[in-house]
């Protein structure tokens, strides 16, 4: 009992407080006393990540720049052609320490940037987390969202789980009443407590037996538009749960040739426009 009221009162705490800035300032706790024994000897968390950058070989800070489609640093200064992304105390700070911008480490440069608008982080490890995920995304075959009928969720299911939010998991799981429907960010106007009740329940019927749908025929090829026709089919099916929907695409499109163009032809003194060859 005593260590569910903890984790309750941890994660409250954690939806409830606004994290620390990611900036250049870190805490003493990680810079003088990180694993500290009882003799006082203890790791400094800044120096030991620039040491690790560096025995793994990661590429200096001007290196990512240049990943990024960024503009590089040629000189400390934060006007162009320099660190244009750093506060002057940041650029300042680096000098005194590098000898030249191509010398930042990734981990100072990036750190002490200024933060890009409504973003924790500066642009460069911006862009650098941002593909990371988006390649964590796309390269993993399991992805939830793939249109893969061997591995996917029925539409339903996938309605489940889109309406699921981290602010209901953390009610399901934990002893709290009330919490902001969006547990990323503090409560405010926008975003103020409600009662665990009122947040949408996760049914798990979706993945009960259903009957899964039947395709009807293909609709004949329409027209040539820009070197492609379409044909598209209807599901048949239940709607859920009772019934789970057709897998798989419900249009095709296959390349074609040859010009078509509408053409004005009369029947029983009536005109009509018609697709033909040109």
């Amino acid at each position: 009992q005593n260590q569910r009221e903890s984790v309750d009162a941890f994660v409250r705490g954690l939806v409830s407080d606004s994290a620390q800035n990611a900036d250049r300032f870190m805490s003493k706790q990680l810079t003088d006393h990180l694993f500290e024994d009882t003799f006082g000897n203890s790791l400094d968390l800044a120096s030991f990540n620039i040491q690790r950058g560096r025995d793994h070989g990661i590429p200096p800070y001007n290196v990512w720049r240049q990943w990024c489609d960024f503009s590089t640093a040629s000189h400390f200064g934060t006007g162009p052609g320099g660190l244009i992304d750093h506060s002057f105390d940041s650029a300042n700070k680096l000098k005194s320490i590098y000898s030249h911008p191509d010398d930042i480490d990734l981990f100072s440069g990036g750190l002490s940037e200024n933060p890009i608008r409504g973003g924790i982080v500066g642009p460069t490890f911006a862009c650098i987390i941002g593909r990371q995920f988006n390649l964590i995304k796309v390269g993993d075959r399991f992805w939830y969202e793939r249109n893969d009928p061997t591995v996917g969720f029925t539409l339903n299911q996938l309605d489940q789980i889109r309406q699921t939010s981290l602010s209901a998991i953390i009610c399901t799981n934990t002893n709290i009443s009330r919490i902001q429907p969006n547990s990323f960010l503090l409560s405010n106007g926008n975003n103020r407590l409600v009662s665990c009740d009122s947040l949408p329940k996760f049914d798990l019927s979706a993945w009960g037996q259903c009957e899964p749908g039947r395709w009807g025929n293909w609709s004949p090829w329409s027209a040539c538009v820009r070197g492609r026709q379409r044909s598209q089919r209807q599901c048949n099916s239940a709607p859920p749960p009772k019934g789970c929907g057709c897998e798989g695409p419900n249009t095709r499109f296959q390349r074609c040739s040859g010009r078509r163009c509408r053409r004005l032809v009369r029947f029983n003194n009536r005109s009509f426009w018609v697709w033909g060859r040109c």
